[in-house]
């Protein structure tokens, strides 16, 4: 199935789109979008995606699976669209990048789908340079090439980053 990536990051970005994308997005059948059952946060969200999808014509299919379901789904690429999670610190962009690399998350698959002349393959070679690289600037400048790289192919739609919760107590005495 093709759908306009673009059209689809500009709605859930809450940009106006042109009155008349129902109707050319009304034969591009149905997007699967995957959750983990049980997680009401995350089910809320697809709940408003999914709405704002359909005012523009694009149908979408939720589909509530277990977390080993789940998992299988992201790794064999059994989606259109998904939530993923961050690995590491708030900010950590080598852990993160080098789980896509590994084929067992659902980025690899999404990957997947690039549009020429870009690829998976060479998203990933440009990770494996930057995971070598000693130089903070030259560093620097090609996470800045990857993310944009990435982000030329509206794959991933960053809406948030969940924060690590403090556990506190009070002075054992």
């Amino acid at each position: 199935m093709m759908f306009s990536a673009a059209v689809l990051a500009l709605l859930l970005r809450g940009k106006q789109v042109l009155a008349d994308g129902a109707e050319c997005n009304s034969d591009k059948g149905t997007l699967d979008f995957i959750l983990v059952e049980g997680d009401a946060n995350l089910v809320s969200i697809e709940d408003d995606i999914r709405a704002q999808l359909g005012e523009v014509g694009l149908k979408v299919q939720s589909r509530l699976l277990s977390k080993e379901e789940f998992n299988e789904a992201h790794q064999t690429g059994d989606f259109h669209l998904s939530f993923s999670e961050t690995w590491g610190s708030p900010y950590d962009p080598h852990s993160y990048a080098s789980g896509w690399i590994s084929g067992d998350e659902g980025h690899y698959q999404a990957f997947s789908s690039f549009d020429n002349p870009s690829s998976r393959d060479e998203l990933f070679e440009k990770i494996e340079r930057v995971l070598q690289e000693e130089d903070h600037k030259r560093r620097a400048t090609q996470w800045e090439e990857i993310h944009n790289y990435y982000h030329r192919q509206a794959t991933m739609l960053p809406l948030w980053g969940k924060r690590v919760p403090t556990v506190m107590n009070k002075r054992l005495t």
